[in-house]
């Protein structure tokens, strides 16, 4: 099986839109090297290759070809569990630090009728961030599973809006994660539009989801 794994901005495997082939077994499919739709996670065959995108952001300094060498393992760490926001309020709350010692402050909330509200703060000043946000024009909060140590579910938040940048208007980008007690760290990405780029893996606090029905 072909298979491409693409990290998101918060260095997490996501899913990727992949060309109309399906590879559905340890063999490459019909178009070796280019993304492909992966419709089941069987064994691989020896030597099976595996093209690993890499998030810029996290790059110190250019890498030749054949500089990194290292080990994928697939586990299957999380249930997963489909909700339709129509079936209650979805809320993402947290605050705490990242690595690199930046702080933040998260909060929204998507309402059974469809609105929204939220808002984030974040200061780093080593990444160029001293950001509020002042108006929110998008908020998707996305269940993802259940955590398998405490059975609490997990979620995903994404939001886009306006905010201060150091006391400057500027658009903005926030993606948080929910991992619970799972293993891997939450995480809280901001992107704004004048290069701050703060945040990673919270080492402090906790980003919080949780659904009411």
């Amino acid at each position: 099986m072909l298979l491409v794994v693409q990290l998101n901005a918060m260095g997490q495997a996501v899913a990727v839109k992949a060309d109309t082939s399906i590879s559905t077994s340890s063999s490459p499919g019909p178009t070796p090297g280019t993304l492909q739709v992966c419709a089941s996670f069987d064994s691989p065959a020896a030597a099976t290759a595996f093209d690993v995108q890499l998030n810029p952001t996290f790059l110190v300094s250019p890498i030749g070809t054949g500089q990194i060498t290292g080990t994928l393992t697939f586990t299957p760490a999380m249930q997963l569990q489909a909700q339709e926001f129509e079936h209650g309020d979805d809320e993402f709350r947290g605050n705490g630090e990242t690595e690199g010692g930046g702080r933040f402050e998260e909060g929204a909330h998507r309402h059974q009728d469809g609105s929204s509200e939220g808002r984030t703060h974040y200061k780093n000043d080593q990444e160029h961030c001293s950001f509020k946000s002042t108006q929110i024009t998008l908020i998707q909060i996305t269940p993802t599973g259940i955590d398998p140590t405490t059975g609490r579910q997990l979620g995903v938040l994404h939001m886009e809006g306006q905010g201060l940048n150091y006391g400057q208007p500027v658009t903005f980008v926030l993606d948080s994660v929910d991992n619970g007690d799972s293993g891997m760290l939450s995480t809280y990405s901001l992107a704004t539009s004048d290069g701050c780029h703060g945040g990673g893996h919270v080492t402090k606090g906790h980003p919080t989801y949780h659904h009411d029905d």
